[in-house]
């Protein structure tokens, strides 16, 4: 069983960005999104909204919006739509920091991504405002999801783990408590009740890996086996790009390095 998500953009972005400051900026009214939410809800779908910025976070969570993907700074009007959102199609909303969508703007060399002075400074500011915004939504214990924005600049379709372990490293949770996010966290901010726990009556949906995640997420790289709804496949294998994960594993390497120093 899946769940149909429509995702609409509340405010800018980093890489359609022209102008410092542009990204974050608010592009849909609360009117528009009530709109939104308000049909799709009635069809019992999730509303998945782009927010990089206060103005249109705001906004989007008063339109009754489900999931504010990306994030920023959280108010305390934020905070308690969050926690009791009567809008939203299960009477709250949920944060999805998506740490590694801006993370290589942050910590790459323009000379690597070859982006503008614009995109590097803007996905600066942006990827602040995501660690920001995770850090007090976990003070605050804001509902949370992972998900990671595959197929923006640098984040593929097969390195999730890589979310998993920026969050390690940025939020100070620790990896059991990532994992639980991950999986019972992104089940409930989906409802999907046979999902993201090992209980009695559950889908079998599981990986196999060759050791624990919580000794390390970069073990999800390569699964010795996935078990989807019941159905076994053996040695996964994905077409990788060795350059973006060269550039990526040293990102983490300094990352670790600088969290142990």
């Amino acid at each position: 069983m899946g769940v149909d998500v429509i995702k609409i953009a509340a405010t800018g972005g980093v890489t359609d960005a022209r102008s410092l400051g542009e990204a974050g900026r608010a592009q849909l009214t609360t009117e528009e999104m009530s709109a939104i939410c308000e049909e799709a809800h009635n069809a019992d779908k999730v509303v998945a909204a782009h927010v990089q910025g206060e103005v249109g976070l705001i906004a989007a969570l008063r339109a009754g919006v489900d999931t504010i993907e990306h994030g920023c700074q959280l108010s305390p009007e934020a905070i308690e739509l969050f926690h009791d959102n009567p809008k939203a199609l299960r009477g709250r909303s949920f944060l999805v920091p998506t740490l590694c969508a801006a993370l290589p703007f942050a910590e790459l060399d323009q000379s690597q991504t070859g982006v503008s002075d614009v995109v590097k400074a803007n996905g600066e500011k942006i990827f602040q405002g995501m660690v920001d915004g995770l850090s007090c939504a976990i003070e605050h214990d804001v509902p949370l999801g992972i998900g990671n924005d595959s197929s923006m600049t640098y984040v593929t379709h097969y390195d999730f783990w890589r979310e998993l372990e920026a969050w390690t490293l940025y939020s100070g949770l620790s990896r059991a408590d990532v994992l639980n996010v991950a999986t019972q966290g992104n089940a409930d901010m989906l409802g999907l009740t046979l999902k993201g726990r090992l209980e009695p009556g559950k889908d079998a949906d599981l990986v196999v890996v060759k050791k624990s995640p919580l000794e390390g997420f970069d073990t999800l790289a390569s699964p010795r086996m996935v078990v989807a709804r019941g159905e076994i496949i053996n040695h996964p294998q994905v077409e990788r790009f060795a350059e973006v994960d060269t550039d990526l594993d040293a990102i983490f390497d300094n990352l670790r390095k600088n969290r142990a120093a």
